[in-house]
């Protein structure tokens, strides 16, 4: 017995040796013998880690408040009405705060000395904050409730209820870090940041990913983040936020069906998630909005004689569209290998954004993969918008639609279904 113990110590002794000798060969290994997609992956982690979002905690204190919020609801006592005016009330709040903050703005743009009249206008906004701060959770149990109502009314239901419940928090949700190939337009890497990272930092963790390979990195805001409860941004129009709302809960929905487990498959399946979550979002959004918000039709203003006709104005910069040709033209210059020529006319046309109003900060491969993810969006060129658009035209229903695109797990599944629904 004492012999077969030997051997076994020796056995494990042996195996601990290899293994820890296997383990410096992989520490030691030159990045050239790792596979480069790892290398950069590992790279581009270590760089984003500094600024990673902290999703975890995020997570715990929010879901704590909504428990709160279920055992005692916040619309106690409120009817529909009443819910209605707080949240319109919360929105004007928001619009007068962003007005005050202009206006301190103004004043130490002039390089104003701090006295009373900047004093009074900290104060205000103070006050203002404490007053959203107390309005906050019943304006978002307000619009959860809503939101819930219209997607029962089109039973987007499972086993005879709305599943998840419809949860969502104002803030301000992470930054996203995008990173394509130069050669071609595509998702290679994504990382959540935290929302608090500086303007002054964005560029040179940009640089810093772009010197890992032959890549192009953005850092872009997002106006809401699937987790659950999902993040939705608090500055922004009443009609945006119902929008996103749905969106995002859309997402959460999605997780239990075929369509969301395959998201991160390739850039086909993501684009069909978000375009789908895009198409259920603007429609339970705009339901919304007409059910629980409606304004009473303005009456029609008399007719007056005009002016003498003259020559007609030039047309409005046309952003959607001008961003959109950008697009197509440099998936040509991409697909002839011209990679510097086509980086060239992005900077050229981002110029040309920026002389119209339009802040771009960066126009590149990594801009178009983050914005080309929603094929009903601005820049949008994939045919797999129209096609789903198509699909929702054909479908007898908002839940037919969804029952049928919940099952997807390719884009030959959504071409299937077009098929299958064109008449012969």
């Amino acid at each position: 017995m004492s012999r077969q113990r030997k051997q076994s110590a020796g056995a494990r002794r042996a195996r601990l040796r290899a293994l820890i000798l296997l383990c410096f060969s992989l520490l030691t290994l030159r990045a050239s013998f790792v596979r480069s997609d790892w290398a950069f992956d590992l790279a581009a982690d270590s760089i984003a880690a500094p600024h990673a979002f902290a999703l975890a905690g995020w997570e715990v204190d929010t879901i704590m408040s909504k428990v709160r919020d279920t055992v005692r609801s916040p619309l106690q006592g409120m009817d529909d009405a009443s819910q209605a005016a707080l949240v319109r009330a919360y929105f004007a709040n928001n619009e007068h705060i962003r007005s005050v903050e202009r206006e301190i703005t103004a004043a130490l743009s002039q390089q104003a000395a701090p006295g009373a009249d900047v004093s009074a206008l900290n104060a205000e906004i103070a006050s203002l904050r404490r007053q959203q701060s107390y309005w906050r959770p019943i304006a978002e149990a307000a619009i959860e409730r809503q939101v819930g109502a219209a997607l029962i009314n089109e039973h987007l239901l499972t086993a005879g209820m709305l599943w998840p419940p419809v949860r969502f928090s104002f803030t301000e949700p992470p930054l996203y870090l995008v990173v394509s190939p130069r050669s071609q337009i595509t998702r290679r890497y994504g990382a959540y940041l935290q929302p608090d990272t500086p303007l002054t930092v964005w560029n040179d963790l940009e640089d810093d990913v772009e010197r890992q390979g032959e890549v192009r990195a953005l850092i872009e805001g997002i106006g809401g983040f699937s987790t659950w409860p999902t993040m939705v941004l608090n500055d922004a129009p009443l009609d945006w936020v119902l929008s996103t709302v749905a969106h995002e809960w859309m997402h959460t929905y999605l997780v239990f069906h075929p369509l969301g487990w395959h998201y991160f498959d390739n850039g086909e399946l993501t684009t069909i998630n978000e375009t789908v979550a895009s198409i259920v979002g603007d429609e339970i959004g705009a339901q919304v909005l007409a059910r629980f918000y409606a304004q009473p039709p303005a009456a029609p203003a008399p007719v007056e004689p005009g002016p003498p006709a003259r020559t007609p104005e030039p047309a409005p910069f046309n952003f959607g569209g001008e961003m959109r040709s950008t697009r197509l033209a440099v998936d040509a210059l991409l697909a002839a290998g011209q990679v510097s020529a086509a980086e060239a006319f992005m900077e050229a046309r981002r110029q040309r954004f920026v002389a119209a109003g339009y802040d771009v900060r960066k126009l590149n491969q990594a801009y178009f993969a983050f914005h080309g993810s929603y094929a009903t969006g601005v820049g949008a060129v994939d045919p797999i918008g129209p096609k789903l658009q198509q699909l929702r035209q054909q479908s007898s229903s908002l839940a037919d639609f969804v029952r049928t695109v919940q099952q997807f797990a390719s884009l030959d599944d959504l071409e299937a279904s077009l098929r299958d629904r064109t008449p012969k």
